[in-house]
């Protein structure tokens, strides 16, 4: 049995389809765990922040800890995994990757801090915008739609509950943020 010239370009698409299909899975389910980390400790974040504002910093500080800690653990399983699955040295590569974009992040944020001196809820808005255009950023550029979604939801109810509901802002970056990652 032989196949035509158009049966087998259609069967190339399809593999190439599912082949796109399934990366773009392996990186939902890599970012997973962290959307989960981030969500729970965003909702302690902001709803300490919002308990005890004079403890933002503490709140937050801890938070940071807890969050590479958690990471640190994540990286070492996931490493081991890769290990043994003989991809250490792409994962090498994904994590020096991460590690800059981490900085570039950071750079980004005190850069920004230093410049407009944003506080109080400035700075609980920021923050949120600045995850929002990553995940955006990463949706667009071929992550998978999904984290397109994640970063269009989280600008719209950070921006809606800053300007809208100022009183409650850091009670609904607590929920209705923390749910959407």
């Amino acid at each position: 049995m032989s196949l035509s010239p158009d049966e087998a370009a259609q069967a190339l698409r399809q593999i190439d389809a599912a082949e796109r299909l399934s990366r773009q899975y392996r990186r939902y389910r890599y970012a997973a765990p962290q959307l989960y980390l981030w969500s729970v400790l965003w909702l302690f974040g902001y709803g300490g922040t919002a308990l005890r504002p004079d403890a933002a910093g503490w709140v937050w500080g801890g938070i940071s800890v807890v969050w590479a800690l958690a990471t640190a653990l994540m990286w070492r399983r996931a490493s081991d995994a890769r290990t043994v699955a003989g991809s250490q040295r792409q994962f090498a590569i994904r994590a020096r990757r991460l590690i800059g974009s981490l900085g570039i992040y950071v750079l980004l944020l005190v850069g920004t801090a230093v410049i407009l001196h944003p506080r109080g809820d400035q700075i609980g808005a920021l923050i949120p915008l600045l995850v929002a255009i990553v995940y955006l950023g990463a949706g667009v550029w071929g992550a998978g739609p999904r984290f397109a979604w994640i970063g269009a939801g989280l600008a719209a109810l950070t921006i809606g509950a800053y300007v809208w509901a100022p009183g409650l802002f850091l009670w609904i970056m607590a929920v209705v943020g923390g749910g959407a990652l």
